[in-house]
């Protein structure tokens, strides 16, 4: 299960493992559970027996759903406590996750600065504990801040320090900037292999995007059309489908790709009522949402809406 990979296969395997285990082996019985998103079942055999690991991931699954819910405060104070707690444990890649997801709340919120500052230290943890896996996916994140601040240099530094290529990512941000660059050649064969999304819908529906903006913007079409398919069919009902979608987002109203317009309407537009926290930046493709949203808005002839989120943007 630390092996990255799409949740429907850890799921599998955690829940036959489970099957396995029966009552016995309490504590990894606790972890898998944890694993499998049945944490009152977890953190009751952890309490029971004094798993500390397990009463960790408390603590960081508090931190994000504080995020989640526009609480920033608390969600740094918790996530400090849960790196603080992962880190004493010896449970060094949890550590490294608490500083990064501590950055990307703030992010999404808004807050490049904080987050950057948080991601480039969650870089230079997993670096002392050779986490290389943990050090890209850090670094992209601060690799997503230059692309947004139009610092293609710095990106171009960052990508070339990447300590491995197993954040599909780094693909796509050679990809954008080569598009702005204008080199045409470069762009169509830095076009991004879906199966760097190593089987994970989420990833797949991010490389899918990515695609279907250079596609549309090179004229082609009915390539970008399936590319825009691809990501809907990659995207899975509990993800927060809004944040594929800054990438091609031109791709998708001059394409009429009418079911991600609906979906929107639909699924997206009510969350974002109900968070208490509202989500304005995609850590994954280093793109603000206003446009998003707005361009959407305008679709469905929200014209006030459309006006409010491109002003805001």
């Amino acid at each position: 299960l630390q092996i990255w990979g799409p949740w429907e296969r850890h799921k599998m395997l955690a829940d036959d493992a489970l099957a396995a285990l029966g009552e016995s082996e309490p504590h990894l019985r606790a972890r898998l559970l944890g694993q499998t998103d049945r944490d009152d079942e977890a953190f009751a055999i952890a309490e029971k027996h004094g798993y500390q690991d397990v009463l960790a991931w408390r603590i960081a699954r508090a931190s994000w759903r504080a995020t989640e819910e526009g609480r920033l405060d608390e969600a740094q104070a918790l996530g400090r406590q849960a790196h603080e707690a992962h880190g004493r444990l010896g449970n060094f890649e949890a550590a490294a996750g608490s500083l990064r997801g501590m950055g990307f709340g703030l992010m999404v919120s808004g807050d490049l600065d904080a987050g950057e500052a948080l991601a480039r230290e969650s870089y230079e943890y997993a670096g002392r504990f050779n986490l290389r896996f943990y050090q890209q996916l850090a670094l992209m994140d601060v690799v997503g801040v230059a692309y947004a601040r139009c610092d293609w240099r710095e990106c171009e530094r960052l990508l070339a320090e990447t300590p491995g290529d197993l954040d599909f990512r780094a693909d796509l941000f050679r990809m954008w900037i080569a598009e702005l660059r204008g080199d045409t050649a470069a762009t169509r064969a830095l076009l991004v292999d879906p199966q760097r999304a190593g089987g994970s819908p989420d990833a797949a529906a991010q490389i899918h995007s990515g695609n279907a903006g250079v596609l549309y913007r090179m004229g082609e079409h009915g390539a970008g059309r399936a590319e825009i398919a691809a990501m809907v069919e990659n995207c899975r009902a509990e993800s927060e489908d809004e944040h594929y979608l800054p990438a091609a987002i031109d791709a998708i109203i001059a394409l009429g790709a009418e079911d991600v317009i609906a979906g929107f309407d639909r699924d997206i537009a009510p969350k974002k009522r109900k968070r208490g926290g509202e989500y304005v930046y995609s850590t994954l493709q280093g793109r603000a949402l206003h446009y998003t949203r707005g361009a959407l808005a305008l679709r469905l002839g929200r014209e006030g809406e459309a006006a409010r989120w491109f002003e805001s943007g």
